[in-house]
């Protein structure tokens, strides 16, 4: 075996988690996933799937049905309970420059946003 023992994949047991061909046959659209505090990320790739479920080859990626607080790919993010959500981008708001000097943007395709003549994508700040 050539795994790393150091590397531990976590099944996170507090929320529902589903096979993207599970929520295919149940007809769950990557709208619902976004609903469930998904990450952008994971809808479009699920998205994907929805779209051509016989090209892509995501059919046993899982997707975890978050509760509030928690978001994200597998419900391991949640905000401070005693801060809202002002407090929470204006202390984000001071880093951005740093982090766009050092990465490069997500483009959120699934996304649609009109600004005008050229189309143009939505990164992770513009997404509320």
């Amino acid at each position: 075996n050539d795994q790393n023992p150091a590397i531990i994949d976590i099944i996170n047991v507090h929320h529902p988690n589903f096979t993207f061909d599970e929520l295919y046959r149940l007809n769950v659209t990557s709208h619902e996933v976004l609903l469930w505090s998904s990450s952008m990320d994971l809808a479009e790739r699920y998205q994907d799937y929805i779209d051509q479920p016989m090209k892509a080859n995501r059919v046993n990626e899982l997707l975890f049905n978050c509760t509030s607080p928690w978001f994200g790919s597998y419900c391991q993010y949640s905000f401070e309970i005693d801060s809202n959500y002002s407090e929470t981008v204006l202390s984000v708001q001071p880093k951005v420059h740093i982090v766009d000097a050092i990465t490069h943007s997500t483009c959120y395709v699934l996304l649609k946003c009109d600004r005008g003549a050229e189309p143009m994508c939505l990164d992770w700040r513009e997404v509320c």
